[in-house]
């Protein structure tokens, strides 16, 4: 049988993966996600992903340490973490120092901000608007993602005839 000699010199050519740095980037099944190995892999990814990394790290903790898997997420079928999403952009976007202090009122256990009621407990709210803006972002925007993850995993039908309603 004859080798391929091409074969062969690509093989020997070929570089190991930077195994720490794909292994940073892995979610970790730990539920006490530990800040330097979310510095880690912000500063394996670069500095112009590390806005991207800190988004992931807020997934990360949405997951791991809250419980809001894809399981959790599918259950919110009626736009939630989208609202929830907007909530915290538009009271953040508020100009005031936090998202807190943008205004959201409370109405029936309802936070309401810019016409859009806030889809969970008033607790909560609470404690994610009390963040500064830029945390209040993030989870926005890892909220965002939870979303469009969570419509991926609609079937391709069903998802038509949601987007047309």
């Amino acid at each position: 049988m004859m080798m391929n000699t091409n074969a062969n010199a690509n093989a020997k050519t070929m570089t190991k993966p930077n195994v720490t740095a794909l292994m940073m980037m892995m979610p970790s099944a730990d539920v006490e996600l530990q800040a330097h190995q979310r510095e880690a892999r912000c500063r394996a990814m670069g500095q112009t992903s590390r806005v991207l990394a800190e988004v992931y790290a807020a997934r990360e903790r949405q997951i791991y340490e809250r419980g809001f898997d894809a399981a959790h997420d599918d259950a919110h079928q009626y736009g939630e973490l989208g609202d929830a999403a907007m909530c915290l952009l538009a009271a953040g976007s508020g100009g005031s120092g936090s998202a807190g202090r943008a205004g959201a009122a409370q109405t029936d256990g309802d936070a309401d901000v810019s016409g859009i009621s806030w889809p969970w407990d008033y607790e909560l709210w609470e404690k994610l608007a009390a963040q500064s803006k830029r945390e209040a972002f993030l989870a926005a925007i890892a909220l965002l993602v939870a979303e469009v993850e969570r419509m991926d995993r609609l079937p391709q039908p069903l998802l038509r005839l949601k987007e047309a309603a």
